[in-house]
């Protein structure tokens, strides 16, 4: 684990895992910067497992559940245009969690434009593959929930495209 996440997190001074048992451990680093940046990233992905990064306080017990909630981007297909707004996008993620933020983007190739949230979610319940909501004349919306790990511009292979200010994001699978 240690030496995939050290290749992974971009080679960070001083890094090093200490197992504590039970799915537990400790990551240490020299340099703080390398801890926003990968706390940023999260959530992290090791052998299909998701690593959920909290930071560590003296002299506080961590328990499992304070690992049940997971920073994840949630994209929402299906909205009429005039409904991709940032408040939408709010009400709707606050449905399934905290938000903390809520953008939109354009798929490259495409004029039409995505409405995402960042959310806190928990990862004990079910995920939801719809929401209903009330479009115009209240007929019934279904909105899809599309899940991603972390930001495509956090990646290697989105890094060129950022740096001509291409910085659209691809379609995601479900």
């Amino acid at each position: 684990m240690e030496s995939v996440l050290f290749t992974i997190w971009g080679q960070p001074s001083g890094f090093k895992v200490q197992n504590h048992g039970g799915n537990m451990f400790q990551f240490y680093f020299d340099d703080v910067l390398d801890i926003i940046r990968i706390e940023k990233g999260a959530p992290w992905l090791f052998k299909n497992y998701i690593i959920n990064l909290k930071r560590w306080q003296e002299g506080v017990t961590i328990d499992e559940k304070d690992f049940a909630i997971v920073p994840l981007w949630i994209q929402f297909w299906g909205l009429l245009e005039h409904c991709k707004t940032k408040e939408l996008g709010q009400k709707i993620g606050s449905s399934m969690g905290e938000v903390l933020e809520v953008e939109s983007f354009h798929m490259r190739g495409n004029d039409e434009k995505i409405m995402k949230a960042h959310i806190g979610l928990d990862v004990t319940k079910p995920l939801r593959r719809i929401v209903k909501i009330a479009g115009p004349d209240q007929k019934v919306i279904e909105v899809k929930l599309n899940f991603i790990g972390h930001e495509a511009r956090a990646c290697k292979d989105q890094i060129e495209d950022a740096m001509k200010g291409e910085v659209e994001e691809e379609k995601w699978g479900s």
